[in-house]
């Protein structure tokens, strides 16, 4: 079993500003895993995303998880984390360092996105403009209803939603998941006896678990 490099990479967006990301690979592993976080933490390893790596690793998977708000932005952290259109443009930049990697080249056409939050919406509209790379789509505690409708009327890629039972993101997805055609649709809701709005540790270790079974079953899993 091959053991995966961790390197901390930046990607440019604009002059004097970078977004924090980390790569894990190998040279077998099958495919990447793009991890797309809106969420503003000192650390990296701090993003509530992470701790999806390590499964997604075990399933052969490199990752790049990427923090799309930088920390120089954290004081307007919660409207930067709606502007979906600056988001897309991140996740444009992050597809654009991908290609101009050589040693990245063999995994680069067999990609699936994680978006948390808001970051659903803007990794939606960058799969929606090169989508024959993309093989999935997964999205804890997503706001798909923040990609438009012209682009939930034309997804066709398989698609899962996890938020919790009871969460107000409930009905804003609703109209959106009604207007997805793709025939692989999967949303999840975990149940939880603490506040829906928040993330609890055993909420984030059964969205880890979810996220990476059913990625596990859309893309079969590779020793790495």
């Amino acid at each position: 079993m091959k053991r995966h490099r961790h390197l901390a990479v930046g990607i440019k967006i604009e002059r004097g500003l970078w977004l924090d990301a980390e790569l894990a690979y190998h040279d077998e592993c099958h495919g990447l895993a793009l991890l797309f976080d809106p969420t503003v933490v000192p650390r990296l390893i701090d993003l509530p995303l992470t701790p999806l790596v390590e499964p997604l690793k075990a399933q052969g998977w490199a990752t790049l998880t990427v923090a799309l708000i930088p920390t120089i932005e954290a004081e307007h952290s919660e409207e930067r984390s709606f502007q979906i259109a600056e988001l897309t443009e991140r996740c444009h930049k992050t597809l654009e360092w991908l290609d101009h990697q050589p040693f990245l080249a063999p995994i680069a056409d067999l990609l699936v996105a994680v978006g948390w939050g808001t970051a659903a919406a803007a990794a939606m509209r960058l799969i929606d403009h090169a989508p024959a790379r993309f093989r999935a789509l997964s999205a804890p505690f997503g706001r798909l209803d923040l990609a438009g409708a012209s682009v939930l009327r034309q997804w066709d890629l398989p698609i899962q939603l996890v938020t919790a039972a009871n969460s107000n993101l409930n009905l804003p997805n609703q109209s959106a998941w009604a207007l997805i055609p793709a025939q692989q649709k999967v949303w999840t809701e975990i149940e939880t006896d603490t506040d829906p709005e928040m993330v609890s540790p055993a909420v984030a270790d059964r969205v880890v678990t979810v996220v990476s079974e059913w990625l596990g079953g859309i893309i079969p899993a590779h020793d790495s």
